[in-house]
């Protein structure tokens, strides 16, 4: 018990002293710099335009999550096609069927792929302006 106390009188020394450090660097500094370090530390967002970015970037990754997520399935079946093709034995009917589908696939992995490149340039050309 001992030892968990001066451990918290310690550690609240510490940090009283790195807080009154900050506090006394801030009466000769500019103030708003220092409010806006403090700011950054916790996550607040004080512009619009940190907002802005904020609702971008969730935007932004709530698409990529999905293209990922087409793009697995897409996959998934890719691999699932190609099995299917390769144990269809001599039956030319269901080795074309499984073929078709594996090119279907196959496209719409490439579509995905595009879809990802053209939402990145997307949003990389909303972040320049």
């Amino acid at each position: 018990m001992k030892k968990v106390l001066k451990l918290i009188i310690i550690s609240s020394i510490f940090v009283s002293t790195i807080w009154y450090t900050h506090i006394a660097d801030a009466q000769e500094q500019n103030y708003e710099f220092w409010a806006s370090i403090w700011a950054s530390w916790i996550g607040v967002p004080w512009t619009e335009k940190k907002q802005k970015d904020n609702l971008l970037k969730t935007i932004q990754t709530a698409i990529n999550w999905v293209l990922w997520m087409l793009s697995l399935i897409a996959l998934v079946l890719c691999l699932y096609a190609w099995f299917k093709m390769l144990t269809s034995g001599w039956d030319s009917k269901a080795y074309s069927a499984w073929f078709w589908i594996l090119k279907s696939a196959a496209l719409w992995l490439a579509i995905i792929a595009l879809s990802r490149l053209f939402v990145s340039l997307i949003f990389w050309i909303i972040n320049l302006s």
